[in-house]
């Protein structure tokens, strides 16, 4: 029945073990078919694990080549102590769910396969229902995996997921992926979450046209931006950690696009701000001034100015064809997380708190 698959049947003998306490006999005697193929093995092992056990066997399945323990616990959402992720790590070992090698760890082909037909058909359904669970926690693209890597990435998971998306959901797609987007922003904004980035990321592999998208004030963690222009989408205040754009520089912190869409300035973790065109994603200049963290970045109407404000408690305005700073505004007495420019572009509002 399992082609004298080494996995396989180990697998069998441990939930013969299991459900018939170790009866061989017992479990020969059985007239019913017990399994009736690999899959109905591993369904039946997936269904025994801890809810940890079965989260970090997806991260696996995600990063798709050995990993390290280290980064495995640092995927996982909220702070999980080490040595729970220890013991569940030689639990899934014990399994032989999982291998070690010098490099990590990492799942044979067959698991692999599993877990991404569960990661596409659990995550689809959460998408069409609107209640996501396991698409806050996993991350289906890892912006800086390497390049093969993300490609499997997109190719396996995201790509065969937007595909059964589309079809179920037809020209409503559109309209229900922005109410998602409407409700993560109410429900769970700033919580940590890796459903805004997924679906940005899915949106981008299936080539769909953004302009409209509202990602403001979202977490879009690991979303793959290198060579890709997002005219028409709001990217206010929204977490960019761990994407990736054009070129590796510090901590992304904001993101703007200038009213004609040519420009990106995007605000990092160093204090710098990064000018780059749009059309063939070159940078075209750092400016220096902030001391701390930028947090927000905003164009005047005309695409004329860019404002900035900073963890120096500062907010400064630019001049975009120089580089040169027209005004350094003082006040704030904490971290400036916000600014803006009125339509007329006449006044200039920023927050902290």
């Amino acid at each position: 029945r399992y082609s004298g698959n080494p996995l396989a049947l180990k697998l069998v003998a441990d939930t013969v073990d299991e459900l018939f306490g170790g009866d061989i006999d017992e479990f020969l005697q059985e007239n019913t078919v017990v399994f009736d193929d690999i899959r109905t093995v591993l369904d039946q092992q997936f269904a025994r694990l801890s809810a940890l056990e079965q989260e970090l066997l997806f991260w696996l399945a995600v990063e798709r080549e050995p990993t390290p323990l280290a980064q495995l616990r640092q995927n996982l959402l909220h702070g999980v102590p080490q040595r729970l992720v220890v013991e569940a790590m030689r639990g899934l070992q014990r399994r032989t769910l999982i291998e070690s090698s010098g490099d990590g760890f990492a799942l044979q082909n067959v698991i692999v396969e599993y877990l991404s037909d569960c990661l596409i058909e659990t995550i689809s359904q959460e998408l069409a229902s609107g209640e996501l669970v396991l698409c806050h926690r996993i991350a289906l693209l890892k912006a800086q995996s390497k390049a093969y890597v993300r490609q499997s990435q997109a190719r396996i998971i995201l790509v065969p997921l937007g595909r059964r998306l589309l079809n179920n959901l037809g020209p409503a797609f559109n309209t229900h992926m922005q109410q998602i987007l409407a409700d993560l922003r109410r429900v769970v904004p700033r919580v940590p979450s890796y459903a805004a980035g997924n679906i940005l990321n899915l949106l981008l592999q299936l080539g769909i046209d953004l302009t409209g998208y509202d990602f403001s004030r979202l977490n879009l963690w690991q979303v793959f931006l290198q060579g890709l222009t997002l005219h028409g989408v709001d990217l206010t205040e929204a977490d960019l950690t761990g994407a990736r754009f054009s070129n590796i520089f510090d901590t992304v912190c904001t993101v703007a696009y200038s009213p004609n869409g040519e420009l990106i300035a995007i605000g990092a973790l160093n204090g710098e701000i990064r000018i780059w065109q749009t059309t063939d994603h070159t940078l075209l200049a750092i400016w220096r001034g902030h001391q701390d963290a930028v947090w927000s970045v905003a164009f005047s109407p005309d695409g004329a100015l860019l404002a900035s404000g900073s963890g120096d408690r500062t907010v400064r305005v630019w001049d975009v064809q120089t580089g040169q700073i027209r005004h350094t505004l003082r006040g704030h007495a904490k971290s400036i997380g916000a600014v803006a420019f009125s339509p007329d572009g006449a006044l200039l509002a920023s927050g902290s708190g």
